[in-house]
């Protein structure tokens, strides 16, 4: 006989909710072959799994949402391994299994598979190049989803470079077709943040581990996120389609943070050319500028070259009409010697020697105060170099021979020093 207890007895519906809160920890994955499907009109999908060895069967649940996600489409007769856990349905008392995904059992059965999808998106236009959008040139707010674990978020942090970088980073399952709702998840809330660029990012593996980015769910929403996504997704022996459909594909991390290095890198450079360019045209305008005036230091020297040989030009023209101008007055004395008296004739001489005397000194004192050589009478000197008027320290430089030019001579040295003091 049972022992009687105090505890009052479970009704039905509690005693199977005790039963599923026990269950629902234990999640597990079951390899079974489909025998029968079922698809509700809310597109919920029922199908059983039996054991191949032995007579052993299990019913099983997928809940519309999920069966979209896995982009299986279930048929009799198909080997499948599933991941969920199990629960009693209260209706009916019945054990089902609650499956979260679905995948293919087998190599062949992938590959079939990933043949298929491949076909079908590429007739679709998905992974034409014209779809492909260009990286931004200097990204800023960068998106990763990848898992936590391993080396591949690390790598990546260490090769990215210091540019500023605002990280957004969601920690995602990767391994698998389990990976399905995680990625998918990451993938939606990514969307929220205004990224710049998204990188998704995992090592290589098997056909098998790289299930979730051949997924279909999971290859249009790469192809749909609203930022170009940079894929760092390794391959066994084909590319996943995740890959093919992001806007770049590198096969390692550290190859996805030199991309986004070089987005830096690449404006930097063009400002250090503009910048070079910039000022090897202001150095051949500089050199313009002092090319010309250096030509108006030359004309201006050769213009008073040309001014100091017209005022001894005009000293003689002065000379010789004075002298023209006592000979003229002689001559006159000769011809008024018969008619008039000595006196007048020495009266006449005498002025107009004293005429041609003062007009003779006016000029000699206006040619004297416009003569380019007069300050050096007084202790002043010309500086040349080249047989160009020096008038600035910046016009010489050290060990050029310089001529400088004094009262009563020229005096030609070697330039030792030069001190731009005032």
């Amino acid at each position: 006989m049972f022992e009687e207890s105090n505890t009052a007895p479970y009704t039905i519906s509690q005693f199977i909710n005790l039963l599923n809160d026990q269950l629902k920890p234990i999640e597990a994955k079951i390899i079974g072959e489909v025998t029968s499907v079922k698809i509700s009109s809310k597109g919920h999908v029922y199908f059983t799994l039996k054991d191949q060895d032995v007579e052993a069967v299990v019913d099983c649940i997928l809940w519309k949402g999920r069966y979209e996600l896995n982009g299986i489409a279930l048929e009799a007769g198909m080997e499948v391994m599933a991941v969920g856990h199990p629960q009693v349905y209260p209706g009916t008392g019945r054990l089902s299994f609650h499956a979260e995904v679905i995948e293919r059992v087998g190599e062949g059965a992938l590959k079939e598979a990933y043949k298929k999808l491949k076909q079908k998106l590429t007739m679709e236009g998905l992974f034409v190049p014209e779809r492909k959008r260009p990286l931004p040139k200097l990204p800023h707010r960068i998106g990763v989803i990848t898992s936590k674990q391993g080396a591949v978020i690390h790598d990546f942090m260490n090769n990215v470079g210091l540019h500023g970088f605002e990280i957004m980073f969601i920690d995602s399952r990767v391994e698998g077709q389990e990976a399905l709702i995680d990625l998918s998840q990451a993938m939606e809330t990514m969307k929220k943040q205004s990224v710049d660029v998204l990188v998704i990012m995992r090592g290589g593996g098997s056909l098998q581990s790289l299930a979730a980015f051949d997924n279909e769910a999971i290859v249009r929403k790469i192809a749909a996120f609203p930022a170009p996504v940079i894929a760092a997704i390794g391959h066994h022996e084909d590319v996943t389609l995740s890959a093919l459909a992001a806007d770049v594909h590198v096969s390692t991390p550290t190859a996805a943070a030199n991309l986004l290095h070089e987005q830096w890198l690449k404006p930097k450079e063009q400002v250090a050319d503009v910048t070079n360019h910039i000022l090897n045209r202001y150095q051949d305008a500089l050199q313009g500028a002092r090319d010309e005036v250096s030509g108006y230091k030359e004309a201006i020297t050769g213009s008073y070259a040309d001014i100091f040989s017209r005022y001894k030009d005009f000293e003689h023209m002065i000379r010789d009409k004075v002298f023209s101008k006592y000979y003229h007055t002689l001559t006159n004395v000769r011809l008024f010697i018969h008619r008039e008296s000595v006196d007048r004739i020495f009266r006449t001489f005498e002025h107009a020697l004293k005429s041609s005397g003062q007009l003779l000194d006016s000029c000699e004192k206006i040619i004297a105060l416009n003569d380019p050589l007069r300050p050096l009478e007084k202790g002043y000197s010309l500086t040349y170099v080249h047989d160009t008027l020096v008038k600035s320290v910046h016009d010489i430089v050290i060990g050029d021979t310089i001529r400088v030019r004094v009262n009563d001579g020229s005096i030609d040295s070697s330039v030792h020093a030069i001190d731009d003091k005032k």
